[in-house]
């Protein structure tokens, strides 16, 4: 029988520098995303990666051979750099499950308008949830505070990683919030900026992700919120948002047409 084999996977000799690197973040990224993982940044090796990747150990040494940083440190300013990237939320995701909303079977009159902008923070609340709990650095964070709990506080690198990734994810959702406001004719309260609201987004977010893994019973719930009055689901994060728009939001009165936002308590 002929040998239909296309021969062995490409040794790591012959990986491109590029190549290399990008085998030895990805061995970085799934050493914190490890069941188990609490010991902080610190224990992310760089001999570990190379174990893992497979990567010639020489190759390695080259590919992180800045003169900044011995290689150690090198690779894992990388690999933090890497976690933050894929930590972002998925705002193209979110985006989508807005837009799949038929804002036409709502109407125009406000109380119509509510009820599509209610829906819209229901979807929305319930895709940004999906997309936070794949979040690898956030358990990572939470992990080394409960490992440091017994020895010290917790990972500082870790954590402050973790805060860049929160302050573009307000930043990457700050348009959206204000495209919401135009659409549904409503303008903050006094005292209250985007940003404000931003902060407490992505915090209830954080909270959420925490929630879903020690509190499984707050996952999600049904509430008769549908456009006939039948029972959709909510995640925990949209309840506390949809509290939030009725707190921060009022309507605009340069607006031709306002969501009614009270007729939420209806």
């Amino acid at each position: 029988m002929a040998d239909t084999r296309t021969g062995p996977p490409q040794p790591a000799s012959r990986r491109s520098i590029d190549e290399t690197r990008a085998a030895l973040i990805d061995a970085g990224c799934a050493i914190v995303s490890d069941p188990g993982f609490a010991w902080g940044f610190a224990a992310v090796s760089f001999a570990d990666a190379i174990r893992r990747s497979g990567v010639a150990r020489a190759s390695a040494y080259r590919a992180f051979n800045h003169h900044a940083y011995d290689p150690q440190e090198s690779f894992r300013c990388e690999v933090l750099l890497e976690l933050i990237r894929r930590t972002d939320v998925d705002r193209e995701a979110v985006l989508g499950a807005i837009v799949s909303v038929d804002g036409a079977i709502y109407g125009q009159s406000p109380e119509g308008k509510a009820a599509h902008f209610r829906e819209i923070i229901r979807v929305g609340a319930l895709a940004m949830r999906e997309s936070n709990v794949s979040n690898h650095l956030l358990r990572a964070v939470e992990a080394t505070r409960a490992g440091a709990s017994v020895g010290g506080p917790p990972d500082e690198s870790m954590v402050d990683a973790f805060r860049e990734s929160l302050r573009r994810s307000r930043g990457a959702f700050v348009p959206v919030y204000r495209e919401l406001m135009r659409a549904f004719g409503l303008r903050l309260r006094p005292g209250l900026s985007l940003d404000d609201v931003a902060n407490i987004i992505v915090s209830l977010a954080a909270t959420s992700v925490r929630d879903w893994s020690t509190q499984p019973e707050t996952r999600e719930f049904e509430r008769p919120t549908g456009f006939r009055g039948e029972d959709t689901v909510w995640s925990i994060n949209g309840v506390l948002l949809e509290g939030l728009i009725l707190v921060a939001f009022e309507p605009d009165p340069d607006s031709e047409s306002s969501a009614d936002l009270t007729s939420w308590l209806r």
